[in-house]
């Protein structure tokens, strides 16, 4: 309970301080976000072209199936330390629940973020589809195939989602 001479004291402290004037504006965060990502989204359509238009899936997998790839060069030791799990996830997206079209977006945008945020290794949560339908991971494959910075992907560990996830590692930025 507040007293009485709480209040005055409160009053008194407050009585110099005059109201902000009211503006029509009001910036909601989520808008902000969607301008700052349409940007970022633009910048990286310079860098790598989309995939939303025309993506082509070269190899299919069924959803039991291990995702893997290296390219040509990569440390065995590396690859390795990647298929057990054993580098650290600088960043997750999941895409449970998604479209074909909606995962291809999310994907562009966690890949636009990663790469702004000099990330290296990456965990996608894909999920393996309805009674063997890998409509995702096959999009999800098809994506990380494109993309010219990818340097390994792997099926995660059991203990780690199996094949209903991948680990990414990505080419190293220089300044």
């Amino acid at each position: 309970m507040i007293e009485k001479d709480d209040i005055d004291l409160f009053r008194q402290a407050m009585r110099h301080v005059k109201p902000l004037k009211s503006t029509d504006k009001t910036y909601l965060k989520s808008h902000q976000a969607e301008d700052n990502l349409a940007y970022r989204r633009k910048q990286a359509q310079a860098i790598t072209p989309t995939l939303t238009v025309g993506l082509s899936i070269k190899q299919k997998v069924a959803a039991h199936e291990v995702m893997h790839y290296a390219q040509t060069g990569l440390a065995d030791s590396q690859y390795n330390r990647l298929k057990k799990g054993e580098i650290s996830i600088q960043a997750e997206l999941d895409l449970h629940g998604y479209t074909v079209e909606q995962g291809i977006l999310a994907l562009e945008d966690f890949f636009i973020l990663s790469r702004e945020r000099q990330y290296r290794c990456l965990r996608i949560i894909h999920g393996k589809g309805k009674q063997d339908n890998a409509l995702i991971k096959n999009a999800t494959l098809a994506f990380l195939q494109a993309q010219t910075d990818v340097l390994a992907f792997h099926s995660a560990p059991p203990k780690m989602g199996g094949t209903g996830v991948v680990l990414v590692l990505l080419k190293r930025y220089s300044p």
